[in-house]
């Protein structure tokens, strides 16, 4: 895959999920259906000048300025979003917590009390001790005046002490309930506290335990250090992608050598030694009977194999000279001089 399409792959999936988190957050801001695809709509338009501004007007000094505008507008709008999303797992989370096997047994019991409160019963107990220190003044009366024959004051006596003994166990089922109720108050604190404390973030909880801070402050401040590097990415990955060859001219120019066209007018030129014709026979002019002079033989020898002089291709020579130069073409007229 080239990188040119491999940047705008990535720039338009970076793009995807901007828009929709932008979109995301629109939607949950309003409730009118006019209202939300308005919104929509403007966050759409405000996340793609964020993504596409730097590319495709980068060369005019007033698109800066609104690239930075829209950039701000679609953070506030990413937080937004960010921070939904981080709210509503803190309620899955909450509502996860559950009473304690403790507490539901302490419910339970409670449940199976069938005391009345504790005012009520304070009432009634006095009420009932008072009728009891009656009775048992009123058999003792009698007793003394006629012994063992206050049945009826002894029948009253013992009601009233019946009832006083159900009272006395009542209250304590009372008290009972009342100590139940503290101990499930208790927990039930408990349990809202660790519900609240679920709701929150555990790595925003644990970082603001750490560095000391609020957990809603650096929760904030996280989700807009995430929306931003979500912009920039799209921004930088769209200049990539509409703008390759500009971003690599610059360094194929670097690489590539200067070559020079022509030679420098002071290059120095050689020519191979031309060899000397024979001398002719003195009975013969010229052309009768002198034999054609022959090129000496290459190597410094007088013997043969000749070793034919050949001229180098314009190819060769641009290969690995440079370009063809003058004291090239004079070395191979030279040479060609030697064969005619």
């Amino acid at each position: 895959m080239r990188p040119a399409a491999l940047c705008f792959g990535l720039a338009g999936l970076t793009t995807a999920v901007g828009v929709s988190m932008a979109a995301a957050a629109a939607l949950e801001r309003a409730q009118a259906p006019l209202d939300r695809g308005l919104m929509t709509a403007a966050a759409v338009a405000l996340a793609l000048g964020a993504h596409l501004l730097p590319a495709l007007a980068r060369r005019w000094v007033g698109a800066w300025a609104l690239w930075l505008g829209c950039v701000l507008a679609t953070l506030y709008g990413h937080a937004h979003f960010f921070t939904a999303s981080s709210q509503r797992a803190g309620d899955v989370r909450a509502e996860a917590v559950q009473p304690t096997q403790q507490a539901q047994a302490w419910q339970r019991e409670l449940d199976g009390l069938q005391a009345r409160p504790l005012t009520v019963l304070a009432t009634e107990q006095a009420r009932v001790e008072s009728r009891l220190a009656q009775a048992e003044a009123t058999w003792q009366r009698c007793e003394q005046r006629t012994p063992g024959a206050c049945r009826t004051a002894q029948v009253t006596l013992a009601s009233w002490r019946a009832q006083a003994a159900a009272h006395q166990t009542e209250r304590a089922q009372a008290e009972r309930a009342a100590e139940l109720h503290r101990l499930l108050t208790a927990a039930a604190a408990q349990q809202d506290a660790q519900r609240q404390q679920q709701q929150q973030d555990p790595v925003d909880r644990l970082l603001a335990g750490w560095l000391g801070v609020p957990v809603a402050g650096l929760g904030l401040m996280s989700s807009l250090l995430q929306s931003l590097l979500v912009e920039l990415l799209a921004a930088v990955l769209w200049t990539l992608a509409l703008h390759p060859a500009a971003d690599a001219r610059p360094s194929a120019q670097a690489a590539t050598p200067a070559t020079p066209l022509d030679a420098p007018p002071d290059a120095p030129t050689t020519t191979p030694p031309r060899a000397a014709p024979a001398p002719s026979s003195s009975k013969g002019g010229a052309g009768h009977g002198t034999p054609p002079a022959t090129p000496a033989p290459l190597g410094g020898g007088g013997s043969w194999p000749w070793r034919p002089v050949q001229a180098a291709s314009p190819a060769r020579v641009r290969s690995a000279r440079g370009p063809r130069t003058a004291s090239a073409s004079t070395a191979r007229a030279s040479t060609s001089a030697i064969y005619h």
